[in-house]
């Protein structure tokens, strides 16, 4: 059996609301690396991930590069069957987890479509479970923030997760407003994209957890550990502070699972290296007694979404979950169906549901 790359490029899809963004970035259409592989049979699978270079360093043009460079490798050591998988991954180095993530995504889907399984039947997981989502909101323009809080209005969810703008002031409304479209019971907690600094930014913060919020995301720098480590003993035990750029590597994950700064963890199935590495490092932080969170890329395809699901099934301990935006925001989803979210941000995995995301129909950008 020889498994071959036949096909590698970049999706951009553009978003149905207009651009959407944070404190790193800016963007108006999906930015992911699409990889095709198939076996002389005809037997094909497909790898998805969303390299960032202000979260792991990389970009479509290393992701093409090294995937190409390791293709020889990894499909040597890939015998066609699930134990080989990981065993072929070890030779994707721990500091490109965006590269690990696109060949485990093809090398398991392919496996799926071999032994015409879906992803519940081949990792042995339980098919009777409901998922429910957080809303998420950007750090952009007025406009879209009210769409996009009238929309997870409509569909009742319980909490929400918000970009932080570099206005506070912005921020203060914002929070207010979410509360008075969701309810004041709401559960929201904010995302920094590295945003601050403690000394410069101290006031802000409090001002942010004087209105009740009791959970921040990267509000620092990654390397910026001294602003954590204030940050931890300025509030104590009272006010988590959650990890996310900084840890997207097996290393940082080990680095940071230790440190009493980080209360938790936000993952993602791409930045952290796939479905098997993101389990990994969520026991690593679990095992310290801090929560764990599953994000998503924004843009992601319903591919990605679907490794969510399955990495939400597998690790039943999260405190949040991100994801099932599918056409939503994007104009096309290749992967069809496409996932989404219901009411109150649920999707309920029945028979009907696993049935309808098998056997994972993708249309290329010039098929659609």
């Amino acid at each position: 059996m020889t498994v071959t790359i036949t096909k590698l490029y970049r999706l951009q899809i553009p978003f149905k609301g207009g651009s959407y963004e944070h404190h790193l970035a800016k963007r108006n259409t999906t930015d992911s690396v699409i990889m095709v592989i198939e076996d002389t049979n005809g037997i094909q699978g497909i790898g998805e991930c969303c390299p960032r270079d202000y979260v792991s360093f990389e970009t479509y043009e290393s992701v093409v590069g090294n995937a190409q460079d390791l293709a020889p490798t990894i499909f040597s050591h890939f015998d066609g069957s699930l134990a080989s998988i990981p065993n072929a991954l070890q030779f994707v180095p721990d500091a490109i987890p965006s590269v690990r993530c696109l060949f485990e995504t093809a090398l398991l889907t392919y496996f799926m479509r071999k032994k015409q399984k879906n992803g519940f039947e081949v990792l042995g997981l339980p098919q009777q479970k409901t998922l429910t989502y957080s809303a998420a909101f950007d750090s952009g323009e007025a406009t879209t923030f009210e769409k996009m809080g009238q929309f997870y209005a409509a569909l009742q969810f319980k909490s929400a997760k918000l970009k932080i703008h570099s206005d506070n002031e912005i921020n203060k409304q914002r929070i207010l407003r979410i509360r008075e479209l969701l309810g004041n019971h709401t559960s929201i907690r904010l995302d920094g994209n590295e945003i601050w600094e403690w000394n410069k930014n101290r006031h802000e913060i409090e001002a942010l957890v004087d209105l009740g919020i009791r959970c921040f995301e990267q509000l620092f720098h990654k390397k910026d550990n001294p602003s954590c480590a204030a940050f931890r003993k300025h509030f104590g035990d009272t006010i988590e502070l959650i990890a996310d750029e900084s840890v997207t590597t097996l290393a940082s994950a080990q680095f940071h699972a230790t440190k009493e700064y980080f209360t938790g963890v936000n993952l993602k199935i791409s930045k952290n290296g796939g479905y098997f590495r993101a389990l990994e490092i969520a026991q690593l932080f679990q095992e310290q007694n801090k929560t764990v969170r599953l994000g998503c890329h924004v843009g992601e395809t319903s591919l990605l979404s679907l490794w969510g699901i399955l990495f939400a099934t597998a690790f039943p301990n999260l405190k949040d979950q991100e994801g099932g935006f599918g056409t939503y925001i994007l104009t096309e989803d290749p992967f069809q169906p496409s996932i989404l979210f219901g009411t109150e941000g649920k999707i309920a995995l029945t028979p009907q549901f696993i049935q309808n995301i098998n056997p994972f129909e993708f249309r290329h950008p010039n098929e659609i």
